[in-house]
């Protein structure tokens, strides 16, 4: 037995052994020797190239067994070392990994730690390694320093699954808007009782809203939660008494955080939505619109190997379409009072197209262009109750939805680390799939040309992720 002096930094054993470069994770750690033919070390994996600088007099091979590796170390007859690791053993540990951590990232993983592009290589000239390519080399020395109970965690945090983030927050955007334009047209809708509203006439709008959301933390969840920030303003007109036609332009700023300090998403998206609405009948309408904008990323994954960095830009397009109905419960036109019951059902659907980037940092990532869907049905029923309050006119509803994705749910992630190594394609979860929320409105009209509105809505999914959504608005009629 020998014991590795946290101050030396070296073991000796017959003056044929001693341990060179010692650092955090190998001080403190111990060598049992076990034969000539087998070295075992206790108390976790401790950076397998940083224990053995010189293995002299034996040309026998020697196994050393970690608790989730193993490095095989090969002395020649002319005394020089080598040393390399299975080659699938970040798949062979037992670790849980998330869905986003696919057996081809693993396969690059493991390339990576078990020397890289040098193979087996001779640890005598770790040093000459480190020179020819300083960020292999490190990669690999951060690899091998990891204990069996960081190994998800880590890797979690070394894979791309975060960015399955560029497609949730501009989705998550465009349905907000789609469901803040609902609102706005039925305004519009609202306005057509009064003959002073009924045609030509133009209406300002401007609003605020937010997004905070929280997703489970299940291992086929999306890795990160995030919230939204934007503003929208735009106009709209009515041609005839039964039509809308509108424009709006939209801004929102996001941040997603990657679950056990992974990292961070930050999004610029800038949009333009053409929106038109047509009443049917008394009773029946039918809203629709497209979309189209761009959104920039800035990327920071927090890895054991260090940050990396990268930005990249995204565009995106979509449309929607909504059919209601506006049932009478009751109504007082003398002072206009009422209580109405509008159920209606939307499908929308946004395609996005992510440019490829490299990230800069020792386990920087280099990704190829992604492509994302989300197609969302979503049936709800809203109860609105409307009477007048001093000189105001008031709108109090509540409304009820279920909404589900098609296709949404993840997203393909394909690429490699510009450290080196085989291509890898993995898929990270990006969108809940079924999701349940309800929330109050509140329509105040001050006057006839100006009204104020205010929202919120609480979403619940299945895979226990909740999210809190909430918008202002102020229209003005010109």
């Amino acid at each position: 037995f020998a014991g590795i002096d946290a101050g030396a930094g070296t073991v000796t054993l017959n003056g044929s052994l001693f341990v060179d470069n010692l650092n955090e994770s190998t001080r403190g750690k111990t060598l049992t020797l076990v034969s000539a033919e087998s070295i075992s070390r206790k108390g976790g994996y401790t950076g397998i190239y940083a224990v053995v600088k010189a293995l002299r007099d034996t040309n026998e091979e020697m196994a050393d067994e970690a608790d989730w590796m193993k490095l095989v170390v090969d002395v020649a007859a002319d005394g020089s070392i080598t040393a390399k690791m299975t080659t699938d053993n970040f798949s062979a540990t037992g670790a849980d990994y998330g869905a986003g951590v696919s057996d081809s990232f693993l396969s690059a993983l493991s390339w990576l730690s078990s020397g890289g592009s040098y193979g087996a290589f001779g640890i005598v000239n770790m040093a000459e390694a480190l020179e020819k390519d300083p960020q292999q080399y490190a990669l690999m020395n951060a690899l091998s320093g990891l204990s069996s109970d960081q190994l998800a965690d880590e890797v979690e945090k070394l894979s791309p699954s975060g960015f399955a983030s560029m497609l949730a927050m501009p989705v998550e955007a465009f349905n907000a808007d789609v469901a803040r334009i609902h609102a706005r047209l039925d305004q519009r809708r609202y306005d057509g009782a009064n003959p002073l509203r009924e045609t030509g006439e133009y209406e300002f709008f401007v609003l605020a809203q937010g997004d905070v959301a929280e997703n489970g933390s299940g291992a086929d969840n999306p890795v990160f939660d995030y919230n939204l920030y934007g503003a929208t303003a735009g106009v709209d007109w009515k041609p005839d008494y039964r039509s809308t036609l509108g424009l709006a332009f939209g801004y929102t700023y996001g941040k997603a955080k990657m679950r056990n300090g992974g990292g961070k998403v930050e999004m610029d998206d800038m949009r333009v939505t053409a929106f038109a609405s047509r009443l049917i009948g008394d009773r029946f309408y039918v809203d629709g619109g497209l979309q189209a904008g761009t959104a920039m990323f800035d990327t920071r994954r927090e890895t054991v190997a260090g940050s990396a960095t990268g930005d990249t830009d995204a565009f995106f397009a979509g449309g929607f379409v909504t059919f209601g109905a506006v049932f009478t419960l009751s109504e007082d036109k003398k002072d206009g009072s009422g209580l109405y019951l509008m159920p209606n059902i939307g499908l929308s659907y946004l395609h996005e197209s992510i440019d490829g980037f490299r990230e800069s940092g020792t386990a920087g990532l280099d990704m190829d262009d992604a492509d994302g869907d989300s197609l969302r049905a979503r049936l709800a029923v809203a109860l609105q109750w409307a009477f007048p309050f001093e000189t105001w006119q008031v709108r109090l509803g509540v409304e009820a939805a279920y909404a589900h994705d098609f296709l949404g749910e993840d997203i393909d992630l394909d690429g490699r680390f510009t450290a080196g190594g085989n291509a890898f394609g993995t898929t990270a979860a990006a969108l809940p799939t079924d999701v349940f929320s309800i929330g109050p409105t509140l329509d105040v009209g001050l006057t006839e040309r100006d009204s104020l509105w205010l929202g919120y809505e609480l979403e619940i999914d299945t895979d226990s992720g909740v999210s809190h959504g909430f918008n202002a608005g102020y229209r003005h009629r010109f």
